[in-house]
């Protein structure tokens, strides 16, 4: 009986009113149909917000591996050969020497590997492309 009754409303809605429930409200007094702010108000959370992920990471300590990567001093390395090179050596007399390439950006290089570095640099220049450094090491 009630489902019988169900449908035919359902169908009533649909044909008289366009499926829009919405005409039901004026028959409905007010503290039903909205309620108020104040039955909300003695309600709590069950439990406290949680911090994502990266709220976390942001108030721990850093990781070894960031730490690592946040050293002060510069390290440089021959663009021919990969040796690497301390800035004392770009001084008077100097065992390295920055190379300028036509954009302006600067690579270091050792002077006994300067004529490689001057061909990778005007090869740089002249296909636009990074420049084709050698493996670092130490």
């Amino acid at each position: 009986m009630i489902y019988v009754n169900q449908v035919l409303f359902g169908a009533f809605i649909l044909r008289a009113h366009g499926g829009s429930a919405a005409f039901i409200a004026r028959y409905i007094p007010g503290e039903w149909s909205a309620p108020s702010r104040s039955h909300y108000a003695g309600r709590r959370m069950k439990r406290k917000p949680k911090l994502t992920k990266r709220e976390k990471k942001a108030l721990g300590p850093p990781r070894p591996a960031q730490q690592a990567a946040q050293h002060n001093h510069q390290h440089i390395h021959c663009i021919a050969c990969g040796r690497h090179l301390d800035p004392n050596e770009f001084e008077a007399p100097a065992t390295a020497i920055s190379i300028t390439c036509d954009h302006g950006s600067q690579f270091p290089s050792c002077t006994k590997c300067l004529a490689k570095s001057t061909a990778l640099v005007k090869e740089h220049d002249a296909s636009n492309q990074p420049i084709r450094s050698a493996t670092a090491w130490h």
